[in-house]
């Protein structure tokens, strides 16, 4: 895996079709020794994943000998390769009370860019039209100042994936030639469905392949998912169990003990008044600040730099919460439920490409932000496969499973502290809201 830092994801992969698979959120590659007989190259794209940082790369390498160095990658071929990204910077999702709205003009921030336009079809995986974007429908009805909208990728935010783009293409085409150009039966495309990850893969694809090279055979196919389908992102609103999990952090957790402290400061300093009913929410805050700070906006001095690092530590540390569960003796259910589906695709994708070929000749590279990761359970760089997918199986869960799990009773057995602060909740149409749609992550 290799990961770039940009706010999008993506997934390379390869198989002896020779195909290639783009989306938001991870990258994987596979890669062989020069006497290989069956060549495999697999590129797989996944935009729209849930990182707090933009790009996660993987790949798959196959050798005859074992690997025993760093640099015994000039001994084996890329096979196979999944690269996973976030979208790029956007409108923000949520206000800060107590202090002015930003402005985010329309004509300067959410212009399209023309070197990105990319002409492309969004389809499910059965290759059925899709139903509007729930999401994108909810987002629309929060009005900024400036005459913008909640939720936007903005034109920083296209420069962004964009340049994310030219380093993929500097990366696969240009030093490797993993890839020569963009050929559909080599490379799959994935995103969620929502108009600001869309966009962030075409203009990915845009520095990836050329918006020119791309529309010379009409539209470029991606697939996509429907609310109730989708496993790129934690989705708690099918699944009861991980949305009681969700609740108690997205929730409940300026409750949380730890939060208190730093809760009392931030209602300090933006005026207790205005949190007379609810407790003031970091992820919320976080939110707004971040977006004010990425597109060059002013932040009030008395949001000092160190207050805006209190906000990023326990926003980072609720969401973790909220997708990962906040109790040890739970956070395995937690994160099978919100991205165990994903690995399973993920792992599937693997198993495909080496198919019949001994896992001991394969290895395992994740990157992240651009640099080598040592997997779970390894020493090493380069991780070999069949440990790799001993120590990262435990973590996926299949669809059967998933509704098996999302249905049961399990958190009556090992989350009787999580049941009680659900006891007695009235939903009110915030906390769904807050349940149902994606936070700024």
């Amino acid at each position: 895996m290799v990961i770039h830092p940009l706010k999008a994801t993506s997934m390379l992969v390869g198989t002896n079709q020779k195909r290639a698979l783009i989306g938001h959120k991870l990258n994987i590659s596979i890669q062989d020794s020069p006497v290989t007989s069956v060549e495999t190259q697999k590129l797989l794209v996944c935009a729209g994943c849930s990182l707090k940082w933009m790009l996660l790369d993987s790949r798959v390498l196959a050798v005859e000998n074992e690997i025993d160095n760093a640099n015994s990658s000039e001994r084996m071929r890329l096979k196979h390769v999944q690269i996973l990204f976030r979208h790029g910077a956007r409108t923000p999702l949520h206000m800060t009370p107590g202090i002015e709205q930003a402005t985010y003009p329309v004509n300067m921030l959410i212009r399209l860019a023309p070197h990105t336009m990319v002409d492309m079809e969004f389809l499910s995986a059965d290759g059925k039209e899709l139903l509007p974007s729930r999401f994108d429908a909810h987002y629309q009805k929060t009005k900024l100042k400036g005459g913008s909208t909640s939720g936007l990728l903005t034109t920083f935010g296209q420069d962004q994936m964009y340049l994310l783009g030219k380093r993929l293409r500097k990366e696969y085409i240009e030093n490797i030639r993993f890839l020569d150009s963009f050929d559909p039966n080599l490379v799959k495309l994935k995103t969620t469905h929502m108009k600001r990850t869309k966009e962030s893969l075409r203009c990915v694809l845009a520095g990836f392949f050329g918006a020119e090279n791309l529309n010379k055979n009409g539209p470029v196919k991606v697939e996509s998912n429907d609310t109730k389908d989708e496993y790129l992102v934690p989705s708690p609103n099918i699944c009861p169990v991980f949305r009681q999990i969700n609740h108690s952090a997205m929730i409940h957790g300026s409750d949380i003990p730890e939060f208190k402290e730093d809760r009392a400061l931030l209602e300090d300093t933006l005026g207790k008044n205005h949190f007379s009913k609810k407790a003031v929410q970091f992820i919320d805050c976080r939110d707004d600040l971040i977006a004010r700070k990425t597109h060059g906006l002013p932040v009030p001095e008395h949001i000092t730099p160190e207050i805006v690092d209190m906000v990023d530590k326990n926003a980072t540390k609720l969401l973790f919460y909220a997708v990962c569960g906040q109790h040890e003796a739970e956070r395995l259910v937690a994160t099978r439920l919100s991205i165990g589906r994903l690995i399973q695709v993920f792992l599937d994708n693997i198993q495909n490409v080496v198919k019949g070929e001994n896992d001991k000749n394969h290895y395992v590279q994740v990157k992240y932000l651009g640099k080598p990761q040592i997997v779970r359970g390894c020493d090493k760089e380069f991780c070999p496969l069949d440990k790799f997918l001993e120590e990262i199986s435990p973590f996926a869960i299949s669809q059967e499973e998933f509704q098996e799990v999302c249905h049961s009773n399990i958190l009556e057995i090992i989350a009787k502290e999580m049941l009680e602060q659900e006891i007695g909740e009235v939903e009110d149409e915030e906390s769904k809201e807050r349940s149902d749609f994606a936070p700024g992550l």
